[in-house]
């Protein structure tokens, strides 16, 4: 470990300028957005968060199903892509209403959330190195990939660009 006096080195990457940086002086408490009691929600893929949890939290947002999967403080962890992927395994579309599903869809919705997580997960812990300096998007069946058939009925993908966010989807299985 190098002494106290060594520089220190700090890297980040940010391909799509969304992020950002809080460096904290030691021995200094300040808030850091985000990692306040209550302002993260529970982990996508976090085992307390189960079915029936799920069916209480999302009950409290009426907003487009894309929105809601992004939302951070409703559930922690899935970003554009991935809120593309989870909506196509649901066979929902990106920006109906929460309040328009039935139960069965709620259901669903949970489910695809976490086996496509899961399955996406296990793929990129055997793909990506440890350093992480390579993105894997060969495995997603939706997001950046308008114009291509759908994998699951044939059917042209849809890529609008929506709140700067690109959100691809298929107009014949989601809906």
């Amino acid at each position: 470990m190098p002494g106290d006096d060594a520089p220190l080195v700090v890297r980040y990457r940010d391909p799509t300028q969304m992020g950002k940086v809080y460096l904290l002086p030691a021995g200094i408490d300040r808030p850091v957005p985000g990692r306040s009691p209550g302002e993260m929600g529970p982990d996508a893929l976090d085992p307390a968060l189960t079915l029936e949890v799920w069916r209480d939290r999302i009950r409290r947002h009426p907003g487009e199903l894309k929105n809601l999967l992004r939302n951070q403080a409703f559930v922690a962890g899935i970003g554009n892509a991935y809120s593309d992927e989870i909506l196509w395994e649901a066979r929902l579309q990106p920006f109906r209403k929460r309040s328009t599903l039935a139960a069965e869809e709620v259901d669903g919705l949970y489910r695809a959330m976490r086996s496509t997580l899961t399955a996406s997960v296990a793929l990129l812990r055997e793909r990506v190195p440890p350093t992480f300096e390579k993105q894997v998007r060969d495995h997603l069946a939706v997001h950046n990939r308008g114009g291509e058939p759908c994998p699951r009925c044939g059917t042209r993908i849809t890529h609008v660009t929506a709140g700067g966010f690109p959100t691809g989807y298929c107009r014949g299985c989601q809906r």
